[in-house]
């Protein structure tokens, strides 16, 4: 029988997370098991101020992952949070792009960003194999923002996370 949960979710980014406190993340975390923010907000918390601590996450999402080079929110999360944990303790990492790379690039440079990628997320790249020869077919495609009433977007986040999860829940309670 599945345990039946409620999935808060909370948006931290901007203004709003100035001033946090560590019990202000005891109580974010308490409150919410899918906590959606900005990387920087994340390096904040993580790192410059430890206010949260990386065990008390199941899951990471880094949307846009190809931003993950240099010294951004998204490099530094994983060096200094993320790699300093046992293997075997680590939260999954799942970073989400269009496009690891920009532009026309030489096969060679395109494997290499790859591989950086690769690393700094400590993981592995899954693109589809679409041959050259078929990328004409693919059309743009225009996405329009759409306006919910708090309530039904809260709603529809916990329908699409809940199924995600369901089985971590269970390993890793905050």
């Amino acid at each position: 029988k599945e345990e039946s949960f409620t999935t808060g979710v909370a948006e931290l980014s901007g203004q709003q997370m100035d001033g946090w406190t560590e019990q202000d993340w005891v109580d974010c975390l308490r409150n919410n098991k899918v906590l959606v923010g900005t990387p920087a907000v994340f390096q904040n918390a993580l790192i410059t101020t430890r206010f949260l601590d990386i065990n008390k996450l199941s899951v990471a999402v880094f949307d846009e992952c190809h931003a993950a080079v240099g010294d951004s929110p998204m490099s530094e999360i994983m060096r200094n949070a993320v790699s300093r944990m046992p293997a075997e303790a680590r939260p999954r990492i799942i970073g989400l792009t269009a496009s690891f790379i920009n532009g026309s690039v030489s096969d060679q440079t395109a494997v290499n960003k790859r591989n950086a990628l690769c690393q700094t997320l400590q993981g592995t790249l899954f693109v589809p194999n679409v041959p050259q020869g078929q990328l004409r077919h693919f059309k743009e495609v225009k996405w329009e923002r759409s306006t919910l009433p708090e309530q039904d977007a809260t709603s529809i986040a916990e329908q699409l996370v809940a199924p995600l999860l369901s089985p971590l829940y269970a390993v890793k309670r905050v």
